[in-house]
């Protein structure tokens, strides 16, 4: 068993189940200040009474003390604290809101009839509420490390949170700020796969009480061990264990999650009239003659044609059963002046150009990398491109329009590169699965040689696993 962990059944102290003072450590703060964070938004009230309904062999005084109180403490740990750098949640209260998603979403998974502890009917009526409710600490403690990613600086101070110490509410208020943000947010280099897991032993016994510890019992260890330790899950009579089925529900309803929380990035405003081309932040200077400016047409006339690389038809394309398509809009919410966006798309989807601007992109963090939900993964080999996810991000970044005709664009800019190899003559995405096990992509594969040095590789990292075109037989055809 983990230190943490025997330390928290061990402890039998409970003078702040009934107080209103939450105590991590030697610090104590007011409970009363988590629960407004937790009331401050409706998804955050609906999450947590969709958790205490799913719970219903629960009493009530049970619910406020292993539900309504722990979130409590969650929230006053990690207060406002993003999920990730730049990839899902990214913002103010990301992981809070993150780890309140996949907690409702891995109780409703569990509590349903698909999950099942025991083919013996008493049985499984007798354990299955604890394991439904051992999924809920699970998925609190499978992003509960990533306070150690980063630091949190005090202004003017150089003090910095320590999250074995107290809470960064509390923090916060010894410090006189009423929030924290970028500005005070340090993310630690070399984080890597999964890589916050491995602090769970460390922080998660910080935020959880003796109750939650004794109501689970040995369940507790069993699904901080699934979720912490490596190698292959064994099988105990042709079935997972119930902890290991309970990783898998809390990981996958992680990956989904991440999935759907894209942040997006809001457009400076801007004059209605510019010259081309538009210099990007994240990209090097342009230099463009001055004789060179935006050939705007008369009002009654109709905005100038401009035409794009013609697009490539695809062949039927072979999918594994596990693929979700990520949906991509008809046409962009926000309205661009049309001839400028097309002379801009011209430019911008000129293949040496597009290239070099993932590139740049790939150096500047601008694309999350070699992670669990990541936009790209870089190999000695190949740099795989998550798509349409990484095309998207670029598309945001760089002031494009997000829709169909834009991310057929940039595939026929990507297809006209000699550094990117299709899949065949008459297909350019390829499948990929970047976890054993896991969930499959589509990815555009760009060849590492040519397009990143061996000083930027060994600077931006490699991701551990080996990624390699998905091998199909011809059963599933995916219509486009």
């Amino acid at each position: 068993m983990l230190p943490g962990l025997a330390t928290l059944l061990g402890r039998k102290d409970r003078s702040d189940a009934g107080s209103r003072v939450e105590t991590f450590g030697e610090s104590r703060i007011a409970r009363q200040a988590g629960e407004e964070i937790l009331r401050a938004t409706p998804e955050r009230r609906n999450h947590v009474q969709g958790i205490r309904d799913r719970l219903s062999s629960m009493t009530r005084e049970e619910k406020e003390q292993l539900v309504d109180r722990l979130f409590a403490r969650v929230a006053l740990f990690v207060f406002d604290l993003p999920a990730s750098e730049a990839n899902h949640h990214s913002g103010r209260f990301g992981l809070l809101d993150h780890l309140l998603e996949v907690a409702h979403e891995a109780v409703r998974e569990a509590s349903s009839p698909a999950f099942s502890v025991s083919p013996e009917q008493s049985t499984n009526h007798r354990e299955k509420p604890l394991w439904v409710y051992a999924g809920l600490v699970a998925a609190i403690a499978h992003d509960i490390g990533k306070p150690l990613d980063l630091e949190v600086t005090a202004p003017g101070s150089g003090k910095c949170w320590d999250p074995k110490a107290e809470p960064l509410r509390l923090f916060c208020d010894r410090h006189r700020l009423s929030e924290t943000g970028p500005a005070l947010w340090h993310f630690r280099p070399g984080r890597g796969l999964r890589g916050h897991e491995k602090h769970i032993a460390t922080l998660l016994p910080i935020v959880l009480t003796p109750e939650v510890a004794e109501y689970l019992g040995p369940r507790l260890p069993a699904v901080v061990g699934a979720m912490t330790t490596g190698g292959e899950w064994k099988l105990a009579d042709g079935r997972r264990l119930p902890a290991q089925e309970i990783v898998r529900i809390v990981r996958r309803v992680d990956e989904a999650t991440s999935h759907q929380d894209v942040v997006e990035v809001k457009a400076p405003s801007t004059p209605a009239a510019r010259s081309l081309p538009i210099k990007l932040a994240v990209l090097e200077p342009i230099h463009v003659p001055e004789q060179q400016s935006l050939p705007f047409p008369p009002v009654e006339q109709k905005p100038a044609r401009v035409e794009l690389p013609a697009m490539v038809e695809e062949e039927p394309l072979c999918i594994p059963p596990d693929f979700r398509p990520e949906p991509i809009p008809e046409k962009s919410a926000r309205r661009w002046d049309p001839t400028e966006m097309a002379l801009r798309l011209k430019t911008e989807l000129d293949p040496t150009r597009f290239v070099d601007t993932i590139r740049r992109m790939i150096l500047s963090r601008r694309l999350s990398r070699n992670n669990l939900c990541t936009e790209i993964y870089v190999r000695p080999d190949f740099v795989w491109l998550i798509v349409p996810r990484a095309l998207r991000r670029v598309a945001i970044i760089n002031q494009l329009p997000w829709e169909v005709s834009t991310e057929r664009g940039m595939v026929e800019s990507l297809r006209a590169s000699p550094l990117v190899i299709p899949e065949s003559t008459g297909r350019l995405k390829v499948f990929v699965r970047p976890m054993p096990g896991g969930a499959s992509y589509e990815a555009i594969r760009i060849m590492t040689r040519g397009f990143l040095s061996a000083d930027d590789v060994k600077r931006i990292g490699v991701y551990g696993y080996e990624l390699q075109a998905l091998d199909l037989v011809p059963s599933v055809v995916l219509e486009r």
